[in-house]
């Protein structure tokens, strides 16, 4: 056999389809690292969680409070390699690299959505019919799944699932690679691949495992169904991906067990309105609701149908491909259902970006072009490809991330630092602070923390409990006026009392503070306040 050509049209396409590939990875990475270094300290409201955890973990060898692991720990050894190499402070290099992975993570979905179109619009079979489109269209899809504006409003906050995100994008394509093997041997390997990639999630972030495994379980069932193979076939690869499933449920139950029977049991409430903030299950909301649950089912349905359908006639599309796409639109009807109630529809909601915009991609890369000399399939797919483009633009233009301050500054964090040099805090002391200061406040002085209120039994585990108030506004650039969040949202007067469901009004405030607490340290920025047991706790009896 000969060398392949280097110089051949088909491997020209292929160089090309890859630098645009590194070109929107690198702008997905610069955008975010742009925003995260920007200021002193990482915007986001639970942005400190990360340098507190990865922190802990390097100093006491175990997570200040039960997670899944896998980010934490690839935050403290590439933490610990930059104290090695530059001396770095253990302060210093944990919150550096929280910023810089939150940086890289994420836009590595932009990858999964470039390799599916490359092979649906036949580049990679050195079919280039319509591959600039294609290319284009590719593109654009995966520079919006990296820049709509609910995902850039992930940095800093949601940096867990962001990477959760892209190892199930990789888990997905691997799964498609193995349903695509021409071999047992190569599809095994790929199938190994994907299920590395799916165990990497698990560890990571939990809600996002559970759509990444319906995706890949979602697939397997639509290849079998299109392919009409017989199910004894299937049977051994249904086996192994159940004991795939449990053995990363016990993983995670093994390190955050109240994780991983979230997993199981809250599907199970999602009837219910006390879900987590936000507005309730449309379910719940009379027949307006059920209209558009209604609406939701059709339009899948009928999404769908187009997609079987397409499978069934287009001449460039395997059985494997449309798998592919279904396995994606299931994950959207799942993470997007109208059962989902409060904040679980904005958490699981950020998922659904991917998979729409891959399915988006299916469709413009396997349009057929072979209708004569008419324009309007190549029209209509330009239409498409700028619509998306401008929309998503428009979408990144509006992100909240460019206006929101950090939860505290540059000068408040180094006070407490200071302070816990004089007090000697650690893990014997718990710190109570609002939401979106408790997380910098135990990276800063090395305890423990609570949100917002101490607990009862606060006083029997920790030696010192402590209330950190703001003596002058730490959030970076804003009012002392103004309310660190929103103020309450629409869907606020079918609550219950706020404090009682933990709203955002509650979360941002601190209890009051007692009358016989001993002020402990006052400063430029912050007052401690040293609690002591409650009368009733004191009491014999």
């Amino acid at each position: 056999m000969g060398t392949p050509d280097p110089s051949s049209p088909r491997n020209g396409v292929r160089r090309l389809w890859a630098l645009v590939t590194l070109a929107v990875v690198g702008m997905g990475v610069s955008l975010r690292a742009w925003l995260l270094f920007r200021t002193a300290v990482p915007p986001g409201v639970d942005a400190g969680y990360y340098p507190y955890q990865s922190r802990t973990l390097l100093e006491l060898g175990r997570l200040a409070y039960d997670d899944v692991p896998l980010r934490f720990l690839l935050d403290a050894v590439l933490a610990k390699a930059i104290m090695l190499l530059t001396g770095s402070s253990v302060d210093n290099a944990t919150l550096w690299i929280s910023r810089a992975v939150d940086s890289m993570t994420l836009p590595i979905v932009a990858v999964p959505i470039m390799v599916a179109g490359y092979i649906w619009s036949g580049s990679a079979a050195g079919k280039p019919v319509a591959s600039r489109q294609a290319l284009a269209a590719s593109a654009v899809m995966a520079i919006s799944a990296i820049t709509v504006r609910p995902v850039l409003d992930m940095i800093g906050d949601f940096q867990k699932q962001s990477m959760a995100l892209a190892l199930s994008a990789l888990a997905w394509l691997a799964t498609w690679g193995a349903l695509r093997a021409s071999s047992r041997s190569v599809a095994w390997r790929r199938g190994a691949l994907a299920s590395a990639f799916l165990l990497a999630t698990a560890f990571t972030h939990v809600g996002t495992f559970g759509a990444a495994a319906i995706g890949c379980v979602a697939m397997l069932f639509a290849r079998m169904w299109l392919g009409r193979t017989p199910v004894h076939r299937w049977l051994p690869v249904a086996i192994g991906v159940l004991a795939l499933l449990g053995l990363a449920w016990l993983g995670m139950w093994s390190v955050a067990p109240a994780k991983a029977v979230a997993l199981v049991a809250k599907p199970f409430s999602f009837y219910s309105e006390d879900g987590m903030d936000g507005p309730p299950s449309p379910l719940t909301q009379g027949w307006r609701g059920m209209i558009v649950y209604a609406a939701v089912l059709i339009v899948f349905g009928v999404v769908g149908f187009a997609m079987v359908r397409r499978a069934s006639l287009c001449r460039d599309t395997s059985p494997a491909d449309a798998a592919f796409a279904l396995g994606m639109l299931v994950v959207i009807a799942v993470v997007t259902s109208p059962l989902l109630p409060g904040e679980y529809v904005l958490r699981l909601g950020l998922i659904a970006f991917t998979p729409l915009l891959l399915i988006v991609t299916y469709f413009l890369t396997t349009v057929r072009i072979e209708l004569g000399r008419s324009p309007w399939p190549s029209l209509c797919r330009w239409v498409v490809i700028l619509g998306v483009l401008g929309a998503s633009l428009n979408s990144t233009m509006g992100s909240a991330v460019f206006r929101m301050p950090p939860m505290i500054t540059a000068g408040g964090l180094e006070e407490l630092r200071q302070w816990r040099s004089e007090l000697a805090t650690d893990f014997r002391t718990v710190v109570v602070a609002r939401h979106g200061l408790e997380w910098w406040t135990g990276f800063a002085l090395g305890s423990a923390v609570r949100m917002s209120e101490a607990r009862a039994s606060d006083f029997d585990r920790y030696e010192h409990v402590y209330v950190l108030k703001e003596t002058r506004s730490t959030l970076e650039g804003m009012d002392p006026r103004e309310p660190p969040m929103p103020r309450e949202g629409r869907w606020d007067r079918n609550r219950r009392n706020d404090r009682q469901r933990g709203g955002p009004t509650s979360r941002m405030a601190l209890a009051p503070i007692p009358a016989d607490a001993t002020v402990v340290r006052q400063g430029e920025w912050f007052t401690l306040y040293e609690l002591k047991r409650p009368a009733t706790e004191r009491a014999p009896g």
